[in-house]
């Protein structure tokens, strides 16, 4: 790095007054919650439950037998997914001075681990941290204000 830091801190922590294009003040934690589709699992299952309603009300007037197997592969999907979903999203992403808690079912990432954050690109739109051991872990961080705020609150290099 050759940014000249003194004890430890940014160059510009005494600045008073916005660091960031938009105005607002540099956070020292960020926390951010798992984005999940509920618009688009909320229609799912409507049309799912508008086929099976159409199925049963066919099997009725047509004294058609209704298949128990067809009808549960259709609902057991949107029923198995839900939990996992609720996990996530109350489970946010907190990046702090002392590391990552990337959030449901992983461990805190300490910032001693973490050799580089990499910017988002065109095709990836997430900050990610690249680990010593080569290993990559997305954030549900954005944008090029993300990756600066997560590199500045960890102390670590910002690469491309």
């Amino acid at each position: 790095m050759s940014d000249a830091r003194t004890d430890g801190h940014d160059r510009d922590a005494g600045h008073d007054g916005p660091d960031r294009a938009d105005g607002r003040e540099r956070p020292d934690r960020l926390e951010t919650s798992l984005g999940f589709p509920w618009r688009f699992y909320r229609w799912l299952f409507v049309a799912m439950a508008a086929l099976l309603g159409a199925q049963v009300l066919i099997a009725v007037l047509t004294d058609a037998p209704l298949r128990p197997g067809f009808l549960l592969a259709q609902v057991l999907p949107l029923v198995l997914s839900l939990p996992p979903a609720l996990v996530l999203r109350r489970r946010p992403q907190v990046v702090d001075r002392d590391g990552v808690a990337p959030g449901a079912f992983r461990r805190r990432i300490p910032w001693s681990d973490v050799d580089h954050v990499r910017r988002p690109t065109r095709w990836q739109p997430y900050v990610t941290l690249v680990l010593r051991d080569g290993r990559e872990r997305a954030l549900s961080v954005e944008g090029e204000e993300g990756a600066r705020d997560v590199a500045r609150i960890g102390d670590v290099p910002l690469q491309d």
